[in-house]
């Protein structure tokens, strides 16, 4: 059986707040509601953009022993959307050589509500057993109460200006903790 503990780490944190516009006033919002097209292409957009991304920032070092951290960037949509990411730790299976889902690993970050700019956040897992870890984000924007879309990504490295990296400036694709 693999062993965890899951910790949610900072709502949003300071890089991401200084890069998120205030939200708009109830009836800004209103005078400006984009069409069902202009969200449409604004997902698509946001599907596409370089700062939608998931990538390993702590793979069990002195200071997070047996953790596993996983941080994922996602753009605001030019207009006020709800923001979300659904953090989940995965494993290498050696028999079938896939990855499969940690049972009870996951966490559910809400972002608020952002119209521009990029936000990061993510999750800190604790794993003991020797195995090799990866991760998803899944991304989801909504409205009013819909989904305008949702995307899944992969954990992958290099990725630049990762917050609470360690060691700081670390991104990679893959963790593995040797037990």
């Amino acid at each position: 059986m693999l062993a965890f503990a899951v910790k949610a780490l900072s709502a949003v944190s300071m890089l991401a707040l200084t890069t998120m516009a205030a939200v708009w006033p109830a009836s800004a919002a209103a005078a400006a509601s984009p069409s069902a097209a202009q969200e449409h292409a604004a997902v698509l957009k946001a599907e596409r953009s370089r700062s939608l991304w998931a990538t390993v920032n702590v793979c069990n070092t002195r200071a997070h022993h047996d953790q596993v951290g996983i941080r994922g960037e996602m753009p605001a949509l030019g207009f006020p959307a709800r923001l979300e990411m659904t953090v989940q730790l995965t494993y290498l299976d050696s028999v079938t050589g896939h990855y499969a889902p940690v049972p009870g690993a996951q966490t559910r970050i809400q972002l608020g509500t952002v119209t521009h700019g990029d936000v990061q956040d993510g999750a800190l897992f604790r794993f003991r057993p020797t195995v090799t870890l990866q991760g998803k984000v899944t991304f989801t924007w909504s409205r009013d109460g819909r989904t305008l879309g949702s995307v899944t990504r992969a954990t992958s490295g290099r990725h630049r200006g990762v917050a609470d990296a360690d060691p700081r400036g670390f991104s990679a694709a893959t963790c593995r903790i040797a037990g």
